[in-house]
């Protein structure tokens, strides 16, 4: 018998990933298809690469996060449906998430009965803070800096006429 040469913690987070997908491996979300990731590699770093992602997979191979599991921490996030849609968005070109928020939230609180009964304390993951865009920078603010830089300039440009006028003696 062959031994695996994994250690603890990959072993562990494949064996976790292996109850996850067999236990929503058939449900269909709208054509997704929940999935735990398992780690590639031999070794986790001791679990400090442990993190899990949860995703949903379409048959045409799109795929987006919708929270993550860290096992050797017994913590996990999920995502809510406006961070998801908007990811998705993103992601896929403007496309919208062709899941409902009813259903959406439907399998969100099975994934979180099924991980707290793996004792594993479950979090709302907050959605990114936008960078505010160029486009969308409050109107005044960017003539407000022009003059600013323009003042500076006017400024330099006296330094120096003043220094050349009178302190430069040729």
């Amino acid at each position: 018998m062959t031994e695996d040469p994994r250690t603890q913690f990959a072993l562990a987070a494949v064996d976790f990933a292996k109850l996850f997908n067999d236990t929503f491996g058939t449900t269909n979300l709208s054509g997704f298809t929940p999935k735990l990731t398992a780690p590639e590699g031999q070794s986790t770093g001791g679990g400090v690469q442990a993190l899990q992602h949860i995703t949903l997979e379409s048959a045409e191979g799109k795929a987006i996060v919708v929270g993550s599991c860290d096992n050797v921490t017994k913590q996990a996030e999920l995502r809510l449906y406006d961070h998801v849609t908007g990811s998705f968005a993103q992601r896929f070109g403007g496309m919208a998430f062709p899941v409902g928020k009813a259903e959406f939230d439907q399998l969100q609180s099975r994934f979180k009965d099924f991980l707290q009964m793996q004792a594993i304390r479950v979090g709302l993951a907050k959605p990114p803070v936008a960078e505010p865009s160029a486009a969308a920078a409050p109107k005044g603010k960017s003539s407000t800096t022009l003059w600013i830089l323009i003042i500076v300039l006017l400024m330099a440009i006296a330094g120096g006429l003043v220094y050349f006028f009178g302190f430069y003696q040729p």
